[in-house]
């Protein structure tokens, strides 16, 4: 006997099957084919937008077949490079127990939001959107490469091409449009699952979008995805629970650790007057040159250095404009400082003040950069904790090394188990609002598991060369061991900071 409830369901697809309007996509094509249908006048509108109105994509997601002919089609007409991708298809797939089997492809390009976070992150405004068609272009000769705009976008659109040097994307094949052509990845598409529309951008915040997608209420994403019967419930991208890790960001891992260095060096360099410590004439050079060393590290994170000075443009929007102009500032004011008094001039002048007061904004500003991609492991608290406690961190070691200050040494000690202690809140999962998400942990200490033992061996050691140094056999010795494994502590640390960070980007790519 055939179960009741077996019965029923095969009785459901038979019934499926013989509906003519559930056809597959292959049969829709080859019926529009046969009758001769016209594809391409019904890919994009007859008339432009109007005010208040943009251009979006529209998927047709009961027509999407995963064929990729949109990828190979934009990959082609763009003259792309061999790794340089543009339009992407990714996979949804049912995850809830007891459910059916359900899977679903996705195809996704730059959405051309209402309000692009790749623009208001840019420092040099290479981006624009289009007053009439609402279109994001990039502007490849204003782009200096700083990849800024690839961690501000929540879908990971913008492609850095290292070859050029700079930040490229789609634009909806803008030129085409203008000409009354459809964009290549709608013209390739032998089902016609994707289409250009024109929308009200009042309605947009009010469209739903994709499940296992970013907040869309962030940047109010333009492109619509529709479905027949609506996507089911308990969706997640098919390559959830693969673990990848980010870019290293080597130059930005430096620029990162020397500044605050620097910068922590002349904080405690400062207290050490109030607090009867021995000063060091030594210490505002050294973190002068730290800094200055920094600055010129950073631009190696840049495809068109040369370019830099654009910065400016972005002060109202963009917090990587603003630390650039902190640490220029830095810079000025220490040029200022060395020609009117030296660096070695006795207490503390005005100029010392300048300095640290530019440094310490630079540093809130370093922070600030990765806390407005609004990414789950850069959390305000995360950020902040790490940056400001390696700039307490590592200038309190220089100046214990630069002035061997005794009393130091214990201030350090306890500096380092604090510092160690919050971070490791973060890796105990049942700590709800306090720890990483679970792909970050898995990701931290299962692909990344090497430089994670690292930092906290490093720090151990850390620990154990200070407890020596107070118990006083060779404390010059057991400083420079305890110096040498906190950086590379906190370089591993720094370097986790980036490769661990979640990408957002669209589901199942």
């Amino acid at each position: 006997m055939v179960p009741a409830d077996l019965q029923k369901t095969v009785s459901e697809l038979l019934r499926q099957q013989q509906d003519t309007s559930l056809q597959s996509a292959v049969t829709i094509f080859a019926e529009r084919k046969e009758s001769g249908t016209g594809k391409y006048q019904s890919l994009i509108p007859l008339s432009r937008p109007g005010p208040g109105q943009q251009y979006r994509f529209e998927v047709d997601l009961d027509a999407c077949t995963g064929c990729k002919s949109c990828v190979t089609a934009c990959h082609t007409m763009n003259g792309l490079d061999r790794q340089e991708t543009w339009r992407k298809v990714g996979t949804l797939e049912q995850t809830e127990t007891g459910s059916l089997p359900f899977s679903q492809t996705v195809t996704s390009a730059c959405h051309h939001c209402l309000e692009p976070a790749c623009a208001l992150g840019c420092p040099v405004k290479a981006y624009e959107k289009d007053p009439v068609t609402g279109i994001v272009r990039h502007l490849d000769d204003q782009c200096i490469g700083c990849q800024y705009c690839m961690m501000m976008c929540p879908y990971d659109v913008p492609v850095y091409n290292a070859r050029l040097g700079i930040v490229r994307k789609c634009d909806m094949c803008s030129a085409r449009l203008a000409q009354g052509e459809a964009p290549a990845c709608a013209q390739a598409c032998p089902t016609d699952a994707i289409r250009i529309g024109i929308v009200e951008q009042a309605e947009l915040s009010a469209q739903p979008f994709l499940p296992a997608a970013a907040d869309p209420h962030v940047t109010v994403p333009s492109t619509l995805y529709k479905k027949r019967d609506g996507l089911p419930e308990g969706l997640r991208a098919a390559n959830h629970f693969q673990l990848q890790a980010e870019a290293s960001h080597q130059p930005l891992v430096w620029m990162l650790l020397l500044s605050q260095a620097g910068v922590g060096l002349l904080l405690w360099q400062a207290l050490s007057l109030s607090l009867e410590w021995r000063p060091s004439l030594w210490a505002t050079p050294v973190a002068v040159g730290l800094v200055a060393l920094a600055l010129v590290l950073a631009t190696l994170h840049l495809g068109r250095p040369l370019k830099a000075w654009r910065f400016m443009l972005g002060l109202k929007t963009s917090w990587m404009s603003r630390e650039i102009l902190a640490f220029n500032l830095f810079m000025m004011s220490a040029a200022v400082e060395f020609w009117d008094q030296g660096f070695h001039a006795p207490g503390w002048t005005l100029g010392k003040s300048l300095l640290l007061g530019t440094g310490l904004l630079g540093i809130f500003c370093s922070g600030m950069i990765y806390v407005e991609t609004r990414r789950a492991t850069w959390s305000r608290f995360r950020c902040f904790l790490r940056f400001g406690g390696s700039t307490l961190l590592l200038g309190l070691f220089g100046l214990l090394l630069l002035a061997r200050n005794d009393p130091v040494i214990g201030l350090t000690l306890l500096l380092l188990v604090v510092k160690c202690l919050l971070e490791a809140r973060e890796h105990w999962p049942l700590r709800p609002g306090s720890s990483l998400p679970l792909r970050a942990l898995l990701l931290q200490w299962k692909l990344l598991g090497s430089w994670t033992l690292t930092r906290w061996m490093a720090a151990w050691v850390c620990a154990s060369a200070l407890i020596l140094a107070l118990a006083g056999a060779s404390p010059a010795s057991w400083l420079v061991l305890a110096a040498a494994a906190c950086f590379i502590g906190e370089y591993c640390e720094r370097s986790l900071f980036f490769r661990s960070a979640l990408s957002r980007g669209m589901p199942g790519l």
